[in-house]
């Protein structure tokens, strides 16, 4: 059967020039706020959402470069399984609330329900290194480089977990 790819519609976009992309990463990061390349490919694509969460109540920073451009840079708050990163609305499941004060949860994104309390969204690009998860409306397209990268406050954080969704170009 393979891989199905859709066609465009009316002018949009060719998703048949791309192979979808899932990656993920668990591990234990050292060396508090040193930046460690979790996710990083040359070429064309596009960026789903990206998602760093950590099972203990520290923080992860995570930052996103495209095209040698930082556009993403944000720490989670320091509660276990609060997670940082970009992404869309549909990621979350609350009623359709999106604002700050609200409880969340991320469906199943990395095999379990996340609860976001009172989280605070941001605007794309957002690059001030504020603590928050960023809702975008439609993939981030690049044309040469997608580097994600992951920082712990902490000296040794273990329990972090990471997902990136989106497409490479042929």
């Amino acid at each position: 059967m393979g891989i199905q790819r859709l066609k465009p519609v009316n002018g949009g976009t060719d998703w048949s020039k791309y192979v979808p992309n899932r990656s993920t990463w668990s591990g234990t990061l050292v060396n508090g706020l040193q930046f460690y390349t979790v996710y990083d490919v040359t070429g064309k694509g596009y960026l789903s959402y990206a998602l760093a969460i950590v099972t203990s109540d520290f923080d992860v920073r995570m930052r996103i470069t495209i095209d040698g451009v930082v556009k993403h840079d944000t720490w989670s708050p320091a509660t276990a399984y609060t997670p940082t990163g970009i992404g869309p609305a549909s990621l979350i499941d609350g009623g359709g609330r999106t604002s700050a004060g609200s409880t969340l949860f991320m469906k199943g994104v990395l095999q379990t329900n996340v609860l976001l309390t009172s989280p605070v969204f941001l605007n794309y690009p957002s690059t001030s290194a504020s603590t928050g998860f960023v809702i975008i409306e439609q993939p981030i397209f690049y044309n040469q480089s997608l580097k994600i990268e992951l920082s712990p406050r902490a000296s040794n954080l273990s329990g972090v977990h990471f997902v990136v969704v989106g497409g490479i170009g042929l």
